[in-house]
């Protein structure tokens, strides 16, 4: 976050955050439906949105017409920002985008400070760090004190009595990093009894 603050860019969406900041989170600030604006606390959190159920293209040819079904010319997408993303509540995957929304906590409505569209790939800890520095970058009535982020946003797994868990390498097939119990790994830790019955420990 720190190393991308200054670099500013602009984005298609600049103009209705101008509009929402203006007409509308100011007038709730003034209502004080935000909170306090000097020391605001936000939260910070991601859900799926569903376009459809597979990505939508039109050919730009007349291939199909012909009866020509292996066709390889170009095709236009109709929202090629979208792609596949994985559901974590609903254990499914979906085809769409991942709304990230930076809220007011502290406001009873948890109102809307600055909604963001991101690829449905992206995972919530990334979304964090790319619409935190947007939003610095872009909201000027107040001052982010504190923030409130659930465990996707987590960087280090952290094993059930609170012990930071051993990095342990890269699965390439399933594209994932590993961390295991580092007493399992022959590691120095606090912790005399494994918290799992596996041969292999705990893993994430």
């Amino acid at each position: 976050m720190i190393r991308h603050a200054d670099k500013k860019s602009n984005l298609p969406s600049d103009r209705l955050f101008h509009f929402f900041q203006t007409q509308i989170l100011t007038i709730s600030a003034n209502l004080g439906l935000l909170g306090d604006m000097n020391t605001l606390t936000v939260a910070g959190d991601g859900t799926p949105i569903v376009t459809s159920v597979y990505t939508r293209s039109k050919s730009t040819c007349n291939c199909r017409a012909q009866g020509l079904a292996d066709c390889n010319h170009s095709r236009i997408y109709s929202q090629p920002d979208c792609n596949a993303g994985w559901d974590s509540a609903r254990e499914k995957y979906f085809n769409g985008y991942h709304l990230y929304m930076i809220s007011a906590s502290d406001s009873h409505y948890d109102l809307p400070l600055y909604p963001r569209l991101q690829t449905a790939s992206r995972h919530d800890a990334v979304s964090l760090v790319v619409s935190s520095v947007e939003f610095k970058q872009r909201f000027t009535l107040g001052t982010v004190d504190k923030m409130l982020l659930d465990s996707a946003h987590d960087s280090v797994p952290i094993c059930p009595i609170g012990l930071e868990m051993h990095s342990n390498g890269h699965e390439h097939l399933r594209h994932r990093n590993k961390w295991r119990c580092p007493l399992s790994c022959g590691k120095r830790c606090s912790c005399t009894t494994p918290c799992s019955n596996a041969k292999y420990g705990r893993t994430y």
